[in-house]
């Protein structure tokens, strides 16, 4: 009697167990099939069908979780075998509840942004505790995904929660960075005091390290909720100095001379975004301006994708333009047609006229979202505060610069940055493409890499007749020549062993910063003609392979990235 009772009750348990894992199943399976629609809705910018994918996953895990967490269920997950995959199966469900239950206030918060008659610096305030929520769902899911025996469960299982880790694993970066910067946000933009923050254009047709020299600056005023412009300034407003503006790192003086610190134009030569701000406020105080709490340093790419926000904008010479035509018409045409002064007056007018706009329209959080994505991702948005609380939370995030993209790339990652030497314009014809190999066949199994950087210039033979202006008065090489110093910064405890062109070496400037080894050369490419330079590298790995990463100049054109070649031993 007694064993029929218990085997009824087993049964039961069973039956239960197996009902509720079949409908929880189910629910995350249907959570899977929003996959499209989601990735869809991220990618068209398309915000209330974003919210509806979040807001069904929510409903369905919330659904999925209360199937999982009754006392049987959670005392099945000690069973042999199943217990794993019961285990599984919850935690997933938890994991997509809790996340999309903390991100959905996030949407309300857009809604009131885009509902508003101007730029609200308020309600961009009121996104920081629900970014701050989301992250801290997001990490918690990760912790409890990660700390899954993914080799115990059955194969669709195994699959689903590999696929969800992985995902979980890549917003976790992206949401801590989002939600350290709106932390700061109000108060950069004047929430709490007024704040004068300088806007500073680089200009990609003449490379830096950075992205371009600096050509223009603009002045914004944010006081309680209003943002308005103050002064503007272009290059050819600060004079040349006998000596650096400020105290250069002896280090950077070595490997780029004294033209750092004595002209404005190459206020971002170095990496180190926190020198190129301090720099930048230096040289507004020359102009007798008081120093600006916030640098904020931007491209014409950026530029063009701001275009995509507003639409086309009517300059002050009538013509119109848009995210299509930007390029060409700050950036080529007014070196060709008109002279620098001209240019420059474009492009401050430009920014000036956009900046404009953007203040006085909406705040449409997933336009803005949408446009700045891929400039954020390439580095072409920079921002420094003279205010220490807020410089920590900027300083090491995708905000923080050339250095801060590479330290946070990993410590084997390798820097590849490009400096324009002819004083020319022509950085709209050039196209960088960097291939990375590594070999480990020395007998001390000291591991060989080397960095192949490829400039092309895709100018017209013409070029060679364009105005001075565009070739660069002190280029020298030919008219018409790209002519651009291309350095190599190698992983703490790397070395660098020479670079050569065409199998022989090229001279080259080696210095040593800190653990870091750099390496400068100068490369030539004629229009039309495509140039290598080869560096290599040496790293005590221990007989390892190597595994690099690499950051790079963000320029005009996309740049080519390969890695992980394997190179045959001689």
């Amino acid at each position: 009697m007694v064993v029929g009772v218990v085997a009824v009750l087993l049964i039961g348990v069973a039956v239960w167990i197996g009902v509720r894992g079949w409908l929880a199943k189910g629910e995350l399976e249907q959570i899977e099939t929003l996959k499209d629609s989601f990735s869809t809705a991220v990618r068209d910018g398309d915000a209330q069908a974003l919210e509806s994918s979040v807001s069904t996953a929510n409903s369905r895990a919330a659904t999925a979780a209360s199937l999982t967490s009754d006392p049987v269920w959670r005392m099945s997950e000690a069973l042999p075998f199943w217990g794993a995959n019961a285990a599984a199966l919850r935690v997933a469900a938890e994991s997509v509840r809790d996340v999309t239950g903390a991100a959905q206030p996030l949407f309300d918060r857009a809604a009131a942004a885009s509902s508003s008659s101007g730029l609200d610096i308020s309600l961009v305030g009121e996104f920081a505790d629900p970014l701050a929520a989301t992250s801290r769902a997001v990490e918690t899911a990760r912790a409890n995904l990660s700390a899954l025996d993914s080799g115990a469960l059955l194969p669709p299982l195994r699959d689903a929660v590999v696929d969800l880790n992985s995902t979980i694993d890549g917003a976790a970066a992206p949401l801590s960075d989002a939600a350290t910067v709106a932390s700061v946000l109000p108060e950069i933009l004047g929430a709490d005091d007024p704040r004068s923050i300088l806007i500073m254009v680089q200009n990609t047709a003449e490379a830096r390290t950075g992205g371009g020299i600096t050509g223009s600056f603009v002045e914004l005023r944010a006081s309680k909720g209003k943002i308005e412009f103050g002064n503007t300034a272009d290059s050819t407003d600060f004079d040349e100095q006998s000596a650096d503006i400020l105290p250069i790192p002896a280090t950077t003086t070595a490997l780029y001379d004294d033209k750092v610190g004595r002209f404005v134009t190459n206020t971002t030569m170095t990496a180190d975004f926190d020198l190129s701000a301090r720099l930048a406020s230096a040289w507004w105080q020359k102009l007798g301006h008081p120093a600006p709490d916030t640098v904020i340093s931007i491209d014409p790419v950026v530029l063009a994708a701001l275009l995509k926000i507003t639409g086309p904008i009517t300059l002050a010479d009538g013509g119109s333009v848009d995210a299509t035509t930007v390029t060409e018409r700050i950036l080529v045409r007014p070196y060709l047609e008109d002279s620098q002064e001209g240019q420059t007056a474009v492009q401050s007018d430009l920014t000036m006229r956009l900046f404009d706009r953007l203040i006085n329209e909406p705040l449409d959080v997933s336009a803005w979202a949408d446009a700045l994505a891929d400039p954020v991702e390439d580095g072409r948005i920079s921002m420094w505060s003279a205010r220490a609380n807020e410089q920590d939370a900027l300083a090491h995030g995708p905000f923080g610069g050339t250095l801060a993209r590479y330290v946070a790339a990993g410590d084997q990652a390798i820097g590849v940055y490009l400096n324009d030497a002819s004083t020319g314009k022509l950085g709209t014809f050039l196209h960088l493409d960097i291939a990375v190999g590594e070999r480990v066949c020395r007998e001390d199994g000291v591991a060989e890499v080397t960095v192949a950087t490829t400039l092309t210039s895709t100018a017209p033979e013409a070029a060679r007749h364009f105005p001075l202006w565009m070739t660069g008065g002190d280029n020298p090489s030919q008219p018409g020549d790209l002519t651009t110093d291309v350095t190599v910064e190698a992983p703490a405890g790397w070395f660098t062993n020479g670079a050569e062109i065409n199998g022989a070496l090229n001279p080259s400037t080696d210095v040593a910063d800190g653990d870091h080894a750099q390496t400068r050369t100068r490369v030539v490419v004629a229009p039309g003609q495509s140039q290598t330079v080869t560096f290599h590298l040496l790293a005590d790995l221990d007989g390892a392979e190597p595994a690099p990463a690499v950051v790079h100049t963000p320029l005009l054109n996309p740049v080519g990235v390969k890695s992980g070649e394997t190179l045959p031993c001689d």
